[in-house]
């Protein structure tokens, strides 16, 4: 079992420091014993997606900023054959307080991977960033992404799940879907709003799980039988609120 911690100073969230992924062994009776293996990645990191023996990890760099993003944001990949530092492999993008923070990986196959990067307004309004598609191949070469949805949108839930058939997107308040797996610049087919699913026009959304279906094969498409839970996301949902109402006063 893989873990993650992201280490910051006191009980706020103005200064952080490198988060450690950490191994651990699970016995025949369930019982979870640390081996000592352990790595580092960025400021301030928040996912763990695995694939192909690989962890992916989302680190902001710090914390969430109004009006740019942080210049120690990173996508580091961690390589489970190799759990040592020497099998990191750390992604940076050109321009980050400009582009945004690493926010959320989906990684489809190897042909279709979703990065979405992204900050606040100078006022924690509104998030203003992109959500790329890019390949495996590509994956440490930001240059050669390509931008699929554009944003700049209020709201404090953000991630990305593409399952095969779609790409989901809970853009802060509304979840919007992609038919297919977008390669371009694309609008989504289908948006949920909030008074959709719920009956509080006011309210926010807090998480959101994806569950991966039992017949991996639906209407002739391959689906990724894999499930995506956003309970990650929650805390930086949290402090963005709190963020937002500090900057009102």
């Amino acid at each position: 079992m893989y873990a993650l911690f992201y280490v910051n100073k006191g009980s706020g969230y103005a200064t952080y420091y490198d988060s450690v992924v950490a191994r651990f062994a699970i016995s025949a009776r369930g019982t979870l014993t640390y081996d000592n293996a352990y790595v580092t990645v960025g400021k301030n990191s928040f996912t763990l997606d695995l694939y192909d023996n690989k962890l992916y990890v989302c680190s902001l760099g710090g914390m969430q900023n109004a009006g740019s993003g942080n210049a120690d944001t990173n996508l580091c990949i961690v390589d489970l054959t190799n759990f040592t530092q020497t099998g990191v492999t750390t992604v940076t993008i050109t321009n980050p307080t400009q582009k945004g923070d690493f926010r959320d990986i989906s990684i489809l196959d190897a042909n279709n991977v979703y990065i979405f990067a992204g900050h606040y307004d100078s006022g924690f309004a509104n998030l203003v960033g992109s959500v790329y598609h890019t390949t495996l191949a590509n994956i440490t070469t930001p240059a050669n992404w390509t931008e699929v949805v554009a944003v700049n949108d209020p709201g404090y839930l953000w991630g990305i799940h593409a399952d095969g058939s779609r790409l989901w997107f809970v853009k802060g308040t509304p979840i919007a879907v992609y038919d297919g797996t977008p390669t371009t610049a694309v609008t989504a087919n289908r948006t949920f709003s909030i008074t959709e699913m719920s009956d509080y026009t006011g309210g926010n959304l807090n998480s959101a799980c994806f569950i991966a279906p039992s017949i991996p094969t639906t209407r002739g498409l391959n689906l990724a039988v894999a499930s995506k839970s956003l309970a990650s996301h929650i805390r930086l949902a949290k402090e963005a609120r709190e963020l937002a109402e500090k900057a009102k006063k």
